[in-house]
């Protein structure tokens, strides 16, 4: 009864049939026969598409995963190095601050000694 449409609707039909209390069946049990098969085949090709719509989104979700990754690696990179260059910019700014110092010590003790 259910040549080409697969073992799912051989089982339907085995179960649909049964149900009927006869194997052969009359014009209205084989028109529903024939819609349970289109139903069945219709829903399986609907499966089968979304079956693919996941993978596709699964796939792309893993890629947007691997892109957060990458970015959040960078970014703490560049907050390193942030850090980094403040603690450089702290150290020059106290160094100038006693080179700065000197110099005005140095002028003070010219001009005394000019005195």
């Amino acid at each position: 009864l259910s040549e080409g449409f697969g073992e799912g609707c051989d089982q339907l039909a085995a179960v649909w049939l049964a149900g009927c209390g006869s194997s052969s069946g009359s014009m209205t049990d084989m028109e529903q026969l024939a819609k349970l098969r289109e139903k069945y085949n219709q829903l399986k090709q609907a499966n089968k598409v979304l079956k693919e719509g996941l993978l596709e989104k699964q796939e792309g979700c893993s890629r947007l995963e691997q892109q957060l990754k990458e970015k959040d690696g960078t970014i703490r990179q560049q907050l390193e190095e942030i850090d980094h260059l403040q603690f450089q910019n702290v150290r020059a700014s106290k160094q100038l601050g006693t080179v700065t110092a000197q110099l005005e010590e140095t002028k003070q003790r010219q001009q005394q000694q000019q005195q």
